[in-house]
């Protein structure tokens, strides 16, 4: 800076924007009008000394932002403001460093300075200043705590938006809890929990039933909840295991993804031969919506078999009208040979 000198700089504050958002009486779904955003923009406010005496006249600043006093590396990237007014010391600018770089840690803001009329170098003013908050604005930070009565946080998003997103590397990514008879998470509206998260049924084998269309064949079912399809001469055998599954499930309708179960032949010959998986509706119809022919040989007779899965990738949404599913396997068993059955899996997924 040319003929003159800058003795001291002082950093009087930072100040912080907030939104006020004034709650409405108590109710389930306030409802809000979208606002304006609050900018990322921030005023600084600073005091100038050149040669000793208060500034007065234009002046260029920068400003850029490091993670350390000193040294450091830079975050984002640096503003310049040109022609700044400075009266009897005192100037204001607006600091806009782009996407908010204030996500938790401190950061430092160094300033450089220069007459207006110059086109030169900056000078560097030290120290640099760290950016804290004002006390308000330490209930954002990561890791605080809001203790109070009402409503602690409103967040509304005006389209089809996230209002809210949680993350979590092991832990997780939204917690609620209720020490009284509260409700520690509530949906209202419509109730929708949406998850991307797989679910599984499994109904054991002491739940399954004899197709009526069975021939020489009865069930014995176990203690520990298996089921042994057991053959007295020729003819069909079929088994059905009925599933009771909620359709829709918190306004999220129930997606029916794969069916699988194992099994446990004794006698030569003995298998499944076919599998199918039946969708029911509440007025009495119901239909196929997937199945899978051939027959599952493993060796040695009387040991347990390598589950059997079958996919099923189309009418598998479940709606309101829906009934239950049934899962009938046909079985191959010679006379005195029996098939047991842990029972049945379902994989579901939800739309």
């Amino acid at each position: 800076m040319t003929h003159k000198s800058i003795l001291r700089f002082l950093a009087l504050g930072l100040l912080v924007a907030f939104l006020s958002l004034t709650p409405t009486a108590a109710a389930e779904e306030p409802s809000l009008t979208a606002q304006a955003p609050v900018p990322v923009a921030f005023t600084y406010q600073g005091h100038l000394l050149d040669g000793g005496s208060p500034a007065n006249g234009g002046y260029d600043f920068e400003f850029r932002l490091f993670d350390a006093s000193t040294g450091g590396s830079e975050w984002m990237t640096s503003v310049t403001v040109e022609d700044v007014a400075v009266s009897n010391g005192v100037f204001t600018s607006i600091l806009d460093f782009g996407s908010n770089p204030f996500t938790g840690p401190l950061v430092w803001l160094q300033v450089g300075v220069r007459p207006g009329s110059s086109d030169g170098s900056y000078t560097i003013l030290t120290p640099r200043t760290p950016l804290t908050a004002t006390p308000y604005a330490l209930g954002l930070r990561f890791g605080t705590t809001m203790i109070g009565t009402g409503s602690g946080l409103t967040v509304a998003s005006s389209d089809s938006g996230t209002a809210i997103l949680g993350q979590s590397n092991g832990g997780y990514g939204v917690y609620g809890a209720s020490s009284g008879s509260g409700a520690a998470i509530m949906a209202a509206g419509n109730g929708r929990i949406k998850s991307s998260a797989k679910s599984y049924v499994f109904v054991p084998g002491n739940l399954a039933v004899l197709h009526a269309a069975s021939v020489n064949a009865t069930l014995q079912y176990w203690g520990q909840g298996d089921v042994s399809l057991v053959s007295s001469g020729a003819g069909d055998k079929q088994i059905v295991f009925p599933v009771t599954l909620p359709a829709i499930l918190y306004a999220q309708p129930v997606r029916v993804e794969e069916v699988s179960f194992t099994f446990k032949p004794t006698g030569a010959g003995s298998t499944p031969t076919r599998v199918e998986v039946y969708r029911a509706k509440m007025d009495g119809t119901y239909r196929v919506i997937a199945s899978v022919e051939g027959a599952y040989i493993c060796e040695p007779a009387g040991s347990w078999c390598p589950p059997v899965t079958l996919d099923i990738t189309s009418d598998n949404v479940l709606a309101a009208d829906d009934g239950q599913l049934a899962v009938r396997i046909y079985c191959n068993i010679p006379s005195g040979g029996r098939i047991e059955f842990t029972g049945v899996r379902v994989r579901l997924g939800h739309s």
